[in-house]
């Protein structure tokens, strides 16, 4: 049996909230759906070894997580953000991104994220001084492929509708309801 990245779940979470979970009243599909497609972009950055482009993806799905409240992706992108420190052979940086995951997955009593993340800790603490190769080699393409294009363009509608809700959002709080 082949060993796995840690990346090859976000491929499985995507697929498998795409299929299963119908549009909520107040965007936070469209939310949901950013966050997966800025944590799937980093993936492939990180797979062509454009780390910082990577790194910065995974920064933003953190933030769109966080504002909506979507604890197991933020948990999902913290620890992809790991790897990618991991993979720069950064491991102090790796085990701090690595906890942050550990401590949502505890929050949310994710048993599998507990189980992976405190291996990876463990396999960064073991590991030699420099990049590592072996966490991305071993996960799988995405099912469908699209073009670069299209992606990147879905990616960018889906960011600004996530910005535009946010700043709805607050606009609701600070001045009440608008009419």
């Amino acid at each position: 049996m082949a060993r796995r990245g840690p990346f090859w779940k976000v491929t499985f979470v995507f697929g498998v909230l795409t299929l299963f979970l119908a549009p909520e009243p107040h965007g936070s599909s469209a939310e949901l759906d950013a966050t997966l497609l800025l944590i799937n972009e980093a993936r492939s950055a990180a797979r062509a070894g454009r780390y910082e482009a990577a790194q910065e993806r995974l920064r933003e799905a953190i933030m769109f997580a966080e504002a909506a409240g979507q604890k197991l992706e933020m948990a999902i992108a913290l620890n992809n953000l790991a790897e990618v420190y991991r993979l720069k052979g950064e491991r102090a940086e790796a085990v701090n991104y690595y906890r942050r995951a550990l401590a949502i997955y505890d929050e949310i009593g994710h048993q599998p994220g507990i189980r992976t993340v405190r291996k990876q800790i463990e396999e960064t603490r073991k590991a030699p001084n420099g990049p590592g190769q072996a966490s991305l080699e071993g996960t799988t393409p995405p099912e469908r492929e699209i073009s670069p294009s299209l992606r990147q363009r879905l990616i960018d509608q889906a960011i600004e509708q996530v910005k535009k809700r946010v700043r709805d959002r607050q606009e609701d709080k600070e001045g009440g309801y608008r009419d």
